[in-house]
């Protein structure tokens, strides 16, 4: 997530540049178990990841748009980061699309 969103600037003047236009980036991490691997036929196999830890990166990923900030990680993250590691600016709880209990998530600046 740092390295990409060092790259943003680079890209976003090259698009304004040229397609008088700039990206914006929102990124949403979860940690815990998920399944890994190919899937598909074998003449169109692409590797992918599922599972619930993943289903919930993806909904932090868009509720980056709604809370305007570029990172949100869950709980389960800071958890298992080293102590002191970064510091959370602001903190949620979320009602996520197809989850039971509210999801708690914090805003990092990278």
């Amino acid at each position: 997530a740092s390295a990409m969103l060092a790259a943003l600037p680079g890209v976003n003047e090259y698009l304004r540049n040229y397609l008088d236009s700039e990206f914006r980036l929102g990124v949403g991490i979860c940690y815990g178990p998920m399944v890994t691997g190919e899937v598909g036929f074998p003449e169109k196999r692409q590797f992918t990841a599922i599972g619930d830890t993943v289903n919930i990166a993806a909904r932090l990923e868009s509720e980056t748009r709604k809370q305007a900030c570029d990172v949100l990680v869950s709980d389960t993250v800071l958890e298992n980061l080293p102590a002191g590691f970064c510091q959370p600016i602001r903190s949620f709880e979320f009602e996520l699309k197809g989850k039971t209990r509210a999801v708690r998530a914090h805003e990092l600046r990278l």
